[in-house]
């Protein structure tokens, strides 16, 4: 039995009942995220950058298990829990919410970047870890 996954692929996306289905999930997505912009665009590839290091630097710590998994799935909800909401908020009349909430988001994925990438050994200017302590400082009220 040969079986031609192209074929398969095709007749799928020619099923109108399907079509349905992906153009009303895209359009409720965009709907309540605001689009995917640059500025989201850019804020999903820190975070899968972010889950990526997370998940090199858990292994290299041999702390890797199903529970770093559940974080970053934890994670991933929160943000767009946050982006939802800042979404509707700009949509309210509240100009640049949404944009605020990704720029912030953004940034607290920068820094878990660097801090990911620094246990793994790559290097980073000292001036930049420097800044990086006084972020999360004034961010969470001290490093850790």
């Amino acid at each position: 039995m040969n079986i031609n996954i192209r074929h398969i692929f095709e007749k799928l996306i020619d099923n109108p009942s399907l079509k349905l289905i992906i153009s009303a999930a895209g359009s409720i997505i965009t709907f309540l995220t605001g689009g995917f912009g640059t500025i989201l665009t850019s804020f999903v590839a820190l975070l899968f950058l972010d889950l990526i290091t997370g998940v090199a630097k858990s292994y290299m710590k041999h702390q890797l298990s199903s529970k770093t998994g559940r974080q970053g799935g934890k994670k991933i909800l929160t943000y767009i829990i946050i982006i939802i909401f800042a979404n509707l908020l700009d949509q309210a009349g509240l100009k640049g919410v949404r944009s605020f909430a990704i720029l912030w988001a953004s940034v607290t994925e920068g820094i878990s970047i660097i801090e990911n990438t620094d246990v793994l050994g790559f290097p980073w200017p000292p001036f930049l870890k420097e800044k990086l302590l006084q972020t999360k400082e004034k961010k969470f009220g001290g490093a850790s």
